[in-house]
């Protein structure tokens, strides 16, 4: 497991919207996008649990590439 790093992540535009979507579906949901290194959303539903990176798909492909510490992570 990749070690968490600190604070001062940027969020996508699009973060809002897709945390609402989930909100929407009955989730609960936990925006963790500010630790660095980690994934953007907690998102929880009865058992299951999930952790969830968010890309915004209208920027270019260099910019929605993981993270070295977000590819870690997610391996």
């Amino acid at each position: 497991m990749p070690r968490i790093k600190g604070w001062g992540h940027r969020k996508d535009d699009n973060h809002s919207e897709i945390q609402g979507y989930f909100e929407d579906l009955k989730c609960k949901t936990k925006d963790v996008s500010g630790i660095k290194g980690f994934c953007d959303l907690i998102v929880k539903r009865g058992s299951q649990v999930r952790f969830i990176e968010i890309k915004d798909p209208t920027k270019v492909p260099s910019q929605r590439k993981l993270t070295a510490a977000e590819q870690e992570f997610a391996d």
